[in-house]
């Protein structure tokens, strides 16, 4: 009985302190690593940068990347700004980088890389959405782009015709926004003008990948008459080649004549 009274004194006196082992010490404040430090300006401009100049090299080799390329770029732009904009750090380097892309958006109009000003007004709207300068040289590219190219296969000189009658060249020219090609004649001093069916013409306008801007001067069954947005200037040397001006910039060109 004796026995039996000691051993429920010895649990009773061990049971408050059962689990209350003692708290290891708080973390001595000098042994915690210190955070990495914010940063720089320039590091973070770098950084911006690096997101666009492969894209840019490529554009400056006449290369055209995918649409899932530039995609692919404008979302680490758009990720880097984001981690960014916040700190003070971060908001000196988005200004130093539209500083740059304003120079290169200058450089890229001088080199009539109309492409890459493109994709410079892209990363413009990115980093700064107000930006007064984007929607003039956005809409001077797309102009350019939508420039139609021309090819001379041939000319014929009417003998019948009075003396000075201009002779009849025959091109074809190739519309970007539309993807088609066609074959017209005109003389100098004509406009030029293409005859299409209606069809084509409204099923490829539909799907351009940007407001196309050619008239219609007539529309007689099933096709239309079409402004190519071209001017038949002159005719240079011996048939040598024919200035053309681009009606929507003003801006004159030079076609070289068919190949003997």
């Amino acid at each position: 009985m004796k026995r039996l009274i000691l051993v429920g004194l010895a649990v009773l006196f061990l049971v408050p302190f059962i689990g209350c082992e003692e708290e290891p010490p708080p973390p001595d404040p000098s042994q915690t690593p210190p955070k990495p430090p914010e940063p720089t300006a320039e590091e973070i401009h770098s950084q911006l940068l690096g997101t666009l100049r492969p894209l840019g090299q490529q554009l400056d080799q006449g290369q055209t990347p995918s649409p899932e390329v530039q995609a692919q770029a404008m979302n680490s732009l758009r990720s880097v700004k984001q981690n960014h904009q916040m700190s003070p750090n971060g908001q000196r380097a988005l200004s130093m980088l539209v500083n740059d892309i304003q120079g290169f958006l200058q450089q890229a109009e001088q080199n009539e890389n109309w492409r890459k000003v493109l994709f410079l007004c892209e990363a413009m709207r990115i980093l700064d959405p107000g930006n007064a300068l984007v929607e003039g040289y956005e809409s001077r590219a797309r102009t350019e782009l939508n420039r139609p190219k021309v090819t001379v296969t041939g000319y014929w000189i009417d003998k019948a015709a009075p003396e000075n009658a201009a002779p009849i060249f025959f091109m074809k020219v190739y519309l970007p926004p539309l993807g088609v090609t066609l074959d017209v004649q005109a003389r100098e001093g004509e406009t030029i003008t293409a005859k299409v069916k209606k069809g084509l013409w409204d099923e490829r306008a539909a799907k351009a990948p940007s407001p196309v801007s050619y008239d219609i001067l007539e529309s007689k069954g099933d096709n239309y008459v079409v402004d190519l947005n071209l001017e038949f200037i002159e005719i240079r040397g011996r048939m040598d080649a024919i200035r053309l001006k681009y009606t929507p910039t003003g801006q004159v060109f030079e076609v070289p004549g068919p190949k003997p």
